[in-house]
């Protein structure tokens, strides 16, 4: 099984738990997210679940965790 930031992963199963297959366009695809150094162009790279974007509200009255929005300040 391969750790964060290895490759050539095919699946989510080539990946250790708590790791996805990152699958890349080799064309136009920059490194995997959070992965640092180049990444070689026909490579697929395990990097770690990537949480998805929430929209709350347009002015929400509640604090805000990772990758929820709207916010205008910290």
């Amino acid at each position: 099984k391969l750790n964060e930031c290895e490759g050539n992963c095919n699946t989510d199963n080539d990946c250790n738990p708590g790791l996805v297959c990152f699958q890349r366009d080799f064309m136009t695809s920059p490194n995997p997210p959070g992965c640092a150094g180049r990444a070689f162009s026909a490579y697929n790279y395990c990097i770690k679940d990537i949480p998805l974007i929430k929209n709350v509200s347009v002015d929400p009255t509640v604090k805000l965790n990772e990758c929820e929005g709207d916010c205008d300040s910290d």
